[in-house]
Formats: C-alpha cells, structure tokens, sequence
C-alpha cells in the first residue's frame, strides 16, 4: 500500500464559477503565476480582440503559410485524425529535444501512454478528456494544441508547433490559436484558459490574470521536512522572481 508523505497541489483557482475551493481551507500560499484567461465575445471575431500589433503579425503569419500550400485547422473528432494529430504532436516534441538537448515530459512510454488515453477515450461519443487541434499547411501538421471543454470554457493543457526556421517564423501556434477561439467561439463556448504566468501569447490576446494558490500537506515526519524545504524555494523564486520584473535583469 502506498503511504504518502506530503501533498503538494499547487495552482488551484480560489473559486470555481463563483464557488469557493474548498481546498482552501487547508493551510495555502499565493501561487508563484497567474491563470491567463480570456473571455470570448460572441459578437466579434477573435482577431477584432488581438492586440493592434499581434492582429498584424497573426495577420502576416497566415500569409507567409498560405505561400506553402493550403492552410487548413482540423480537429481530432474521430480516431484517425486524433491519431494523426498526436503523432504530430509526439514528433514536434521529440525535435524539440534533440534541438535543445533536454527532456520533455513525454519522454516515456507512461506519459505517452496516458496522453493517449486521455486524447482518445470516449472519443467516438464525444466524450474525450482532452480535445486535440492542429493547424496543416496542405497534409503537414505544423501546430498542434489540446485542452478540455467544460460548461463553456475551454482548459489549455498541451501545445507544440514545427520547428524548421521558415515554418517557425510564421508563428503557426499562434495562427492555429486564432483559428481555435473562432472555432471556440462559434460553438458557443465564452471563455478559455490559456496558460499560467506571464506569456507572449497572453500579451497576444490581452487576458485577465486569475490568481492561484498552493496546497503543501505533511503527512509524515519526511513530508513534513519536504514541506518546510519546499516553501522556502518557492519564497526564495517569487523574490528572484519579483525582482527580474522590478530591475530587468
């Protein structure tokens, strides 16, 4: 049997659609990021609520793909196409790490494994944990991205693009999120979560930050040491952190 010593749940929302976390009854701290969420407005298109110097670049970016081939978002509603769309997502990572010389989380046959499960599961009923879409330049996948849909919001979890310079100079993660929210959007759902932290997409398209919080629970002697440990790195990153934002550096 498996005896947990400690617990660490770390960026849980204060509040689930105005509920309460109970969660937060628990000793808790500030998380280290933000939720980056944006709301999708049903009377314009997403593109209308990019910033005005993203807009261009989106704008230049579908372009400069359009000169490749057809430029096409599918998503993964059936089997072979949420196949097709892992196994792009499966080689764009693997391209990463070679290029960079580190791991990813999706290194190993278990988190393939499961990631697969997720993506494919109840598929067939529209059931599926995790909706994948991928952005094609004629039969090439060059992007993709997946998340769940919940009483109208959508919850990014997974993204990778092609790295090859020319492709990748064209921004397709974003091109292909421009063409998810008007997907989102015009299947009615009203808001989605992008991302934590402070990131050039959510410059992109303007979010709101939702504050997070951490949960860290002993449960034995190591887990309490665990824990006593673990609160003093993550104070000693929100002050490294807090001052790069402060001095630039």
């Amino acid at each position: 049997v498996l005896r947990p010593d400690a617990f660490s749940l770390t960026s849980q929302p204060y509040n689930w659609r105005g509920a309460g976390n109970p969660m937060r009854l628990l000793p808790a701290r500030p998380g280290l990021n933000q939720l980056a969420a944006m709301h999708l407005r049903d009377d314009q298109h997403v593109l209308e609520q990019a910033a005005p110097a993203a807009r261009e670049r989106l704008q230049k970016g579908m372009a400069a793909l359009g000169e490749g081939g057809a430029v096409t978002h599918i998503i993964g509603r059936d089997e072979k196409t949420a196949r097709r769309i892992m196994q792009a997502f499966f080689s764009h990572k693997d391209a990463q790490r070679a290029a960079a010389g580190a791991k990813t989380a999706f290194d190993n046959s278990v988190a393939r494994g499961f990631f697969e499960r997720v993506c494919l599961d109840n598929l067939e009923t529209g059931g599926a944990a995790v909706e994948l879409h991928a952005l094609c330049v004629n039969d090439r996948i060059v992007a993709t991205y997946g998340g769940g849909a919940h009483m109208g919001r959508f919850h990014a979890m997974i993204e990778s693009s092609d790295i090859e310079p020319d492709i990748a100079a064209c921004d397709p993660g974003d091109v292909l999120m421009a063409h998810m929210l008007e997907d989102l959007r015009g299947r009615g759902l009203h808001e989605i979560g992008i991302g934590m932290g402070v990131t050039r997409r959510a410059d992109i398209w303007r979010t709101r930050g939702e504050a997070l919080f951490d949960t860290l629970h002993g449960m034995t002697t190591s887990g309490r040491s665990f824990c006593f440990m673990e609160v003093h790195r993550r104070r000693i990153k929100r002050v490294v952190r807090f001052g790069r934002r402060i001095f630039g550096v």
